[in-house]
This record gives C-alpha cells, sequence and structure tokens, in this order.
C-alpha cells in the first residue's frame, strides 16, 4: 500500500477543503473581497473565450502537420479509431443517462441570489460571431494539412513554437485562472445558499460510474468476445496500472505498466506495445463517458431537456476533435475550459453550469485518469484485432 500512497495527490482535496471553509466563514468575508473574485472571474473567462480557439487551433494544426510527417497507415489506423472509440463512448453515455435522468434530479432546486454581486470594472474584450471554436478546428486540420503536402519553409518550426507558447499560457496562466473562476463560482452559490447542491450533485456519479461499467463489460463481452476466466485475468492485469494512475493523476507515470498489462493480455505483444504510446494521451473514453453524463445531468437540471440527439451528434463531432487537439495540455479542469465555447453554443451552458463543469472535473480527476488507463488497456486489445483482421499489420510467425 505504501507504493500507491507516495503518489497520492491533494488537489481534489484542497478544493473540497475551498468549498467547506468558504461555506463555514461565508459570512465573515466582505462584500468587497467576493466582488473583487467575481470581477475578475469574468474577466479571465473572457481571455478563455478569445484564448481557447487559437490554442485549439495551433494544437490540431501541429497534430496534423506531425502525422502527416510520420504517416504510416498503422499510426493514421489508430489514431482515427481512438477518435471513433471517443465518438461512440460519447453517444452511449447519452442514450445510457437518458432514461435515468428524472430519478436522480427531482431534489435539486436552485433559488435567486439574495444579493447580486457587483462588476467593479468591465475591460472585457467583445468576442465576434465567427471567432469559435467550431472554425478554428476546421482550420487548425486543413491549414496543418495544406503546410506538410505544399512543405512551406519554416512551417513546423513557426507550429512547434506556437505549440509551445499555448501550452505554457495554459499551463502558467489559465491554470491558475481556473481556482479564480471556481471561488466566483462558490461565492455565487454561497450567497444563493445552495453549497448543498454539489453534494447532491455527486449523485450523478452513480449513473457515469454505472454507464462506464456497462461500457466496460461490452467491450469485454461483445468486441472481445471473452469468457468469465479470460475477464478475470483481464481484471487481475489492469488493477495495478488504474491505481497508480489514480493515486499520481497521471496515466504518463502508468505508462510502463499500462505498456506491460496490456502486452500480457495480446496475442501478438508487440503490437500492443506499438499502439499504446500513440494512444495514451489520445484515448480518453473515461473521460468522454463521465462528462457526457456530466453534460446531460447539468441539461436536464438546468433546462429540464435533453439536447436533441441532431445537436448532440454535432456537439460531440467537434468535442471529440477538440479533445484530440488538447491531449498536449495536462489537468482535467484546465483542458475543460477547452470545451466552454462548445458548452455554450451547442449545449446552452450559462455561468453556473460550466463552473460545476470546471468544480466536478478537477473533483473527478483521479477517478478520470484511472477509468483512461483500464480503457487504453482494453481499446490497445480491440485494436490489436482490427488492425489483424484488416490486415494493416501482420501477425507473427
Amino acid at each position: 500500500m505504501t507504493r500507491y500512497i507516495r503518489f497520492l495527490p491533494f488537489k481534489s482535496l484542497f478544493l473540497i477543503l475551498l468549498i467547506v471553509g468558504y461555506s463555514c466563514f461565508f459570512s465573515l468575508i466582505p462584500d468587497i473581497v467576493r466582488d473583487i473574485v467575481y470581477t475578475l472571474a469574468l474577466h479571465i473567462r473572457n481571455l478563455v473565450m478569445l484564448f481557447i480557439p487559437v490554442l485549439v487551433f495551433v494544437l490540431l494544426a501541429n497534430a496534423m502537420y506531425k502525422v502527416q510527417s510520420n504517416a504510416t497507415l498503422f499510426v493514421l489506423a489508430v489514431v482515427l479509431l481512438e477518435c471513433i472509440s471517443n465518438f461512440v463512448a460519447v453517444m452511449y453515455s447519452y442514450f445510457f443517462s437518458a432514461p435515468l435522468l428524472p430519478y436522480f434530479s427531482a431534489s435539486i432546486t436552485c433559488t435567486t441570489a439574495s444579493k447580486a454581486m457587483n462588476l467593479l470594472f468591465d475591460f472585457r474584450i467583445p468576442i465576434p460571431n465567427f471567432w469559435n471554436s467550431k472554425i478554428f478546428i476546421v482550420l487548425g486540420i486543413v491549414i496543418g494539412r495544406v503546410a506538410k503536402i505544399y512543405q512551406y519553409r519554416d512551417a513546423e518550426r513557426i507550429l512547434e513554437s506556437a505549440m509551445h507558447c499555448m501550452t505554457w499560457m495554459m499551463r502558467t496562466f489559465f491554470s491558475k485562472a481556473v481556482i479564480v473562476m471556481i471561488m466566483a463560482f462558490i461565492a455565487n452559490f454561497g450567497q444563493r445558499d445552495i453549497l448543498s447542491f454539489i453534494g447532491e450533485l455527486l449523485g450523478f456519479l452513480s449513473i457515469a460510474l454505472s454507464c462506464s461499467a456497462t461500457y466496460f463489460i461490452l467491450l469485454l463481452l461483445a468486441v472481445l468476445r471473452m469468457k468469465y476466466a479470460e475477464i478475470k485475468e483481464v481484471l487481475k492485469s489492469i488493477s495495478y496500472p488504474i491505481m497508480i494512475s489514480f493515486t499520481s493523476s497521471s496515466s504518463m507515470i502508468a505508462l510502463p505498466y499500462v505498456t506491460e498489462s496490456a502486452a500480457k493480455l495480446a496475442k501478438i505483444p508487440n503490437i500492443v506495445r506499438s499502439i499504446i504510446p500513440i494512444t495514451i494521451g489520445v484515448q480518453q473514453i473515461g473521460d468522454c463517458i463521465l462528462n457526457a453524463v456530466l453534460f446531460s445531468f447539468l441539461s436536464y437540471q438546468f433546462h429540464g431537456t435533453l439536447p436533441s440527439l441532431a445537436v448532440w451528434l454535432e456537439f460531440n463531432f467537434f468535442y471529440v476533435l477538440m479533445r484530440v487537439g488538447m491531449t498536449a495540455v495536462p489537468g482535467g479542469g484546465v483542458i475543460s475550459l477547452a470545451s466552454v465555447p462548445l458548452l455554450e453554443k451547442y449545449l446552452h451552458f450559462n455561468d453556473d453550469m460550466i463552473s460545476l463543469v470546471l468544480v466536478m472535473n478537477i473533483l473527478m480527476d483521479e477517478i478520470i485518469t484511472a477509468l483512461n488507463v483500464g480503457y487504453n488497456i482494453i481499446m490497445s486489445l480491440v485494436m490489436e484485432r482490427i488492425l489483424l483482421f484488416y490486415g494493416i499489420v501482420k501477425a507473427e510467425k
């Protein structure tokens, strides 16, 4: 057990203590302090809305340029299969959660704020309609491919420099700014006297974890067609990598254990040893399932209904592409910032809903990472069979 404890992170505990502490000492905090936090949060959010489309554009353009520069059928097939698996996971979550949501949301209500917080100053930059992630996702893919096909001079250097600049800003500024946005959210909810909302919101985890468990079982039974003894062996093999990733909140730390666990379960170990390093950042089924259920839960809670299937399909398409582009950026709360424009455009999320997404992603970061690692092992076995079936790789003799 001691080998697990040394990896134990404290960010979720810190956030819980922050929420509890704020609720206990809410009446002692001067109004001016809450107003300052609220004002800063709105300006940070404005910067996020301006920054995220550019970040997604740079990361996707760089990814497309790099994939094309190493263009092998194997790499392209693996990345495509991961995108498809993430897309299917989000759709599965939508259909799984729809009939269950009415049973988990009846007790949660919102009241009007007793005293609105004041905006002390307003230097926010107006955001034009064309400045959205949807357009920049398409531009990133197109420009990345064009730059590689026509071999534009210095394209790789420019894209690399832009990517380092964007990720540096995300890690150094926006990762710290998330906590200010969350504090403003807590202040707002504190005035509404519904801090219990977060505790009740954890009820959605019962849906999310049930959804994840059934999807995992379906992969084992329907796709891999495993028997009981084989499933026991799989669960035994993946338990240690999952525990390492959970306590470290990092899939990269667990990478050696993930690779070896998958190799033990594979028909051809060398294939999955090649798949795992490619997919360790792109494969986010656990993340997609928990967030898709969270989005559905909040939509039903605040709007009284789920988005239409057509809206969800379009949202899902751009959401999965956005997540592929964001694989270079660590941290649940930070990555969630990138989904803000899509959540507002397609699912009509308001500030409270977005704040809840940020809070829950930080609270669930360890769970999400552990689920991603477990699914990474299983999906490497699924991909192995698909690649062998279509002759993209050859069986070892």
